[in-house]
């Protein structure tokens, strides 16, 4: 009996000894390697609503939703590689060419279209602005003179839906997706050279009577050019076989190839489309395409419209500068001046 109790006795004392041997864990060693990728978890639900969108897009609104999202499928695109003036003194001197290739879609040669500006720097503290060679007279109004509206030009083609003041220039096959276009440049002193400046603006007004493009072929426009500046090509694909551009090409270049002149980008479409998607906004996918028209020279071609105070006016006097525009119908119902409108809206 006495050598149980000795042995329970000596278990007893070990077991103590362990428990009062248990001190803290230590600090922890180094963290292992990662595990393996989990997988993919299931797809989030999809926000299908348009509540947000119904502040701009709605009844009385800018557009309604089912016109702005319209379905649309885009895969025509193009890079422009190069653009140049001709310097040569023979009958093209002044000529400007530009270089693209067809990178993706369907192209239809009579959809193609050019722009063509110039940024001039500011003076006295206005900020620098784009002006456009491209530019043409208009009014929507028979009763209102035409004011400049920026456009683009096209090649020549045989029964095009485009007046023929637009089909100007001259788009010539390269081979293996390769293209060239001249612009036409009508606007200029002699036609295709934009060395030889620009006084006046084609009109293109179908309006009929005193201000009809049959009656007065052109309006005051003054672009002087300046190889020193930069210069901007813009270029679309209006409508090919139903199928839009994946994106606007565009191109900066300096004539004289020398000059380092600012630039101006102030916004880009990835800030356009956190809210708008990607979709197409007016004519343009990239905010320096858009510029190339909607600059402080262009005006709203003259739709009349029932102001704020109940009076039929004339809004050919609202600019369409792209800074001005896109403030304004952003700010929308908040805006002081309520008669801000573009083709009556």
């Amino acid at each position: 009996m006495k050598k149980l109790k000795l042995v329970l006795l000596i278990g007893l004392m070990a077991v103590s000894m362990g428990l009062y041997g248990c001190g803290d864990d230590g600090s922890n060693g180094l963290a292992g390697a990662d595990g393996a990728a989990g997988d993919t978890g299931p797809a989030g639900p999809v926000t299908a609503t348009n509540e947000a969108c119904t502040v701009c897009h709605s009844t009385g609104k800018i557009a309604d939703i089912e016109y702005t999202h319209a379905v649309e499928v885009r895969t025509a695109e193009a890079t422009i590689n190069d653009v140049a003036v001709d310097t040569t003194g023979g009958v093209t001197d002044g000529n400007v060419v530009v270089l693209f290739s067809v990178t993706a879609g369907t192209f239809d040669p009579t959809t193609a279209a050019f722009t063509l500006a110039q940024l001039v720097p500011g003076t006295g503290g206005d900020a620098s602005h784009f002006e456009s060679y491209t530019a043409r007279a208009r009014t929507k109004d028979a009763t209102v003179a035409p004011i400049i509206q920026g456009y683009y030009e096209k090649a020549i083609t045989v029964g095009g839906a485009s007046p023929v003041d637009l089909e100007v220039g001259t788009l010539d096959d390269l081979g293996s997706g390769n293209w060239s276009y001249t612009f036409g440049l009508i606007n200029a002193n002699v036609d295709g050279d934009i060395t030889s400046d620009m006084n006046d603006a084609v009109n293109v007004s179908s309006v009929g009577g005193a201000f009809d493009a049959s009656t007065v072929d052109t309006y005051p426009n003054a672009v002087t050019y300046d190889a020193s500046l930069l210069h901007r090509v813009g270029m679309e694909f209006k409508d090919a076989y139903g199928v839009r551009n994946v994106t606007n090409a565009f191109y900066d270049f300096v004539p004289d190839g020398v000059s380092t002149p600012e630039t101006r980008d102030i916004v880009t479409i990835d800030a356009c489309n956190q809210c708008h998607g990607g979709e197409r906004l007016h004519k343009g996918y990239t905010t320096q395409y858009c510029v190339t028209c909607h600059n402080t020279s262009t005006f709203n071609p003259a739709t009349r419209f029932v102001d704020s105070t109940g009076t039929e006016v004339s809004g050919n006097n609202k600019t369409v500068a792209l800074k001005v525009l896109v403030h304004k119908w952003h700010m929308g119902e908040n805006l002081t001046d309520k008669d801000y409108r573009i083709n009556a809206h």
